[in-house]
């Protein structure tokens, strides 16, 4: 059926780089949606691995590959990737994960009945296998409303695979951040621009699996809190609210203390002292800043030599 202005077409983007037998299913869970008025478009960060090609045997009008040279930065392959479409619906979906049939036609029916202008689904972990494992932390809760400051606090979580959002708001926030400082972690950015800006329709339904495996891009993160931290400094950079800004500077201290831990157990004694420095200018907390530096040490005796 196509797009109408009661059925909407949704801009579908996901983000690849050489990772064809993944993004195969990752293509197939969009095509097998019960929701027909999308247009998919494959943004591929410089594959080499025949990503290209393969889309082009698909035949498949709806699907295009947006191909452009090795960038390694991910908001700026998932803008080019929306800018590529023209639905006034916007969905990202991350190359290793997959949507469940009914994910795109729920969350309309979800963003209509809430007058909301973006939505997100619960979501859950599988391996490489797609056999379902449980968090790591968390438990992937949904919210609706004004959800920023439960962003913010670390009570809840929003993963990119399951997010639509109104190609209006998505321009009017800016889309996603291309700072050279947020090569990763620019989801978690553009989550908590889109809460600040606009109340958010949560549905508590498993409608998105995420992959957890080795090539998962959070995994080979050298420093995650230190990547974290930029998150907070952005936020606060755009000068929130008070109480917003006062929670994004506990959580801006709190990846900082945890990020100089580590560099202090690894031995690296001169990062870990600028990074307990930045800590206290952001988050002045002798207590939890002294606990961290006794961790550091305690994990440096600790460590094999």
């Amino acid at each position: 059926m196509p797009a109408s202005a009661d059925r909407p077409l949704v801009t579908v983007v996901i983000p690849t780089w050489n990772r064809l037998p993944l993004l195969r299913q990752a293509v197939e869970s969009v095509r097998a949606q019960t929701w027909s008025a999308w247009e998919l478009r494959v943004a591929d960060d410089g594959s080499t691995d025949g990503t290209a090609a393969w889309i082009a045997e698909l035949g498949d009008p709806r699907v295009r590959c947006v191909a452009g040279p090795r960038e390694g930065h991910v908001g700026r392959v998932r803008n080019r990737g929306a800018a590529a479409g023209s639905g006034p619906l916007l969905a990202f979906l991350d190359s290793d994960d997959v949507w469940l049939p009914q994910k795109l036609e729920t969350q309309v029916a979800a963003m209509r009945e809430a007058g909301a202008e973006w939505c997100f689904t619960g979501y859950e972990l599988m391996d490489e296998d797609g056999r379902t494992v449980p968090f790591r932390a968390g438990s992937g809760e949904v919210r609706s409303g004004w959800i920023a400051r439960d962003l913010l606090a670390g009570e809840i979580g929003v993963d990119i695979s399951t997010l639509l959002i109104t190609r209006g708001l998505f321009t009017r926030v800016g889309g996603f951040s291309e700072d050279p400082r947020l090569a990763a972690r620019g989801d978690h950015e553009l989550v908590l621009r889109l809460a600040v800006q606009a109340s958010a329709a949560g549905v508590p339904r498993v409608l998105t699996r995420v992959r957890e495996h080795p090539g998962r891009l959070t995994h080979g993160l050298a420093d995650p809190h230190e990547r974290s931290a930029r998150v907070y400094e952005l936020f606060l950079e755009r000068r929130p609210p008070a109480e917003l800004a006062s929670i994004a500077r506990r959580a801006h201290g709190e990846h900082l203390r945890t990020a100089a831990r580590a560099r202090l157990a690894r031995g690296e004694y001169a990062a870990a002292a600028r990074l307990f420095a930045r800590a206290l200018r952001a988050h002045p907390a002798p207590g939890p800043l002294a606990r961290a530096a006794a961790g550091g040490v305690r994990d440096r005796l600790r460590a094999p030599r």
